[in-house]
């Protein structure tokens, strides 16, 4: 059996429609992932998608960290999926040198299933971002052969053991990403910073007409967006629950929603955004509300302050959220600032060239 298939995205089907497809066969039991870079909305679609059919399988990711395009939580997320291995083209010498330059640029985009009776690849131009696998325009060749007969699929098959053997050569001459994992999160916020972040396909349509009534740039949004950490500080939070309890509604700039994978766009006030999971003591809470309000701002509903292991109350605090993975899906840990937090995580966002003020309340807030 012998399928080729032009994939045209989104014109056609999704790339991740595709590698969903090959991977819901339960044909293959290992996977070779390479692309040029991840980004944690990618791996978030990715997990949501997949996950449950990778973790029947091996899988190996190498992945590039050319001029830090590969945010460090992607990376993360990719080594925390069930029986999931990731490696870094030319990590060690790509993180030594200044701003992260490459010596080689590392620019594949596929991948290669295979078992003892099939193989598969999907090659193209999407890196591993949501943008790559399910929204922008891509072009991708399926081919997938089993049990080989004819010349046709001998050659196939032919094809893609090269293209394994191809990427098996880069895998043994790469760096694990928990050899440089520590390196690359120390100089990661130094190369995204807004005085020039090096852009991914991510980082499109992001200066909308809503951000210049805002006061968020082009490159302020790419920064928020590719920041692994965002603090705030809360002021006095919507007193939503009735009088007397604690308020568990945030109140963020519009488009700040960006740090939590949501695109940056213009929509009509009291729109639901999308819905993300919290971590707080051990406990994730599920499914929490974004919303562009009434009030013209992004309004994060936090877990219920004093309930389920929650926060007391969250106002006239100082919040921090940093993105984690649990089984490859993307989830927020809060943590509230306690001694010296909040100058700690001020000091680091100075660094990077930011630290952003509300208006009219001054409330400050930035990422690292």
């Amino acid at each position: 059996m012998l399928e080729q298939r032009f994939i045209g995205q989104p014109d056609t089907e999704t790339v991740l429609a595709a590698l969903t497809g090959l991977l819901g066969t339960g044909r293959y039991t290992s996977l070779a992932g390479s692309v040029a870079y991840a980004v944690s909305s990618g791996t978030d679609a990715l997990a949501r998608g997949s996950g449950h059919h990778l973790a029947a399988m091996n899988s190996r990711w190498l992945v590039g960290i050319d001029w830090g395009r590969s945010q460090p939580s992607a990376l993360d997320a990719l080594a925390t999926m069930p029986r999931s291995f990731v490696r870094v083209f030319d990590g060690r010498n790509v993180v030594d040198n200044p701003n992260c330059w490459p010596n080689v640029s590392y620019h594949p985009k596929g991948f290669v299933l295979s078992s003892k009776a099939c193989r598969a690849m999907l090659f193209g131009s999407a890196n591993l971002s949501r943008n790559g696998l399910t929204r922008g325009n891509e072009a991708d060749l399926l081919i997938r052969v089993s049990n080989p007969r004819t010349k046709a699929e001998r050659g196939a098959w032919q094809a893609i053991g090269q293209s394994l053997s191809w990427f098996n050569r880069l895998w043994r001459g790469s760096s694990p990403w928990a050899d440089i994992r520590g390196d690359y999160i120390d100089v990661y916020p130094s190369l995204r910073t807004r005085q020039g972040p090096v852009p991914t396909d991510e980082d499109a349509g992001r200066t909308v007409a809503l951000n210049k009534r805002r006061g968020y740039s082009h490159d302020d949004l790419v920064l928020l967006a590719s920041a692994d950490a965002f603090w705030t500080d809360t002021g006095n939070l919507h007193g939503n629950r009735g009088h007397g309890r604690p308020g568990s509604q945030l109140m963020l700039r519009a488009l700040t929603r960006v740090f939590f994978e949501f695109e940056a766009r213009d929509v009509p006030k009291m729109s639901h955004i999308g819905e993300i999971d919290i971590e707080f003591g051990g406990t994730v809470h599920v499914g929490r509300t974004v919303i562009y309000a009434h009030n013209g701002m992004d309004e994060l509903n936090l877990p219920l302050a004093g309930e389920d292991g929650s926060p007391q109350k969250y106002d006239q605090a100082t919040v921090l959220f940093r993105r984690f993975s649990r089984a490859g899906r993307t989830v927020y840990r809060l943590s509230i600032a306690g001694a010296g937090d909040r100058s700690r995580w001020r000091a680091r966002s100075h660094r990077m060239g930011k630290v952003w003020k509300m208006s009219p309340s001054s409330r400050e807030f930035g990422v690292f």
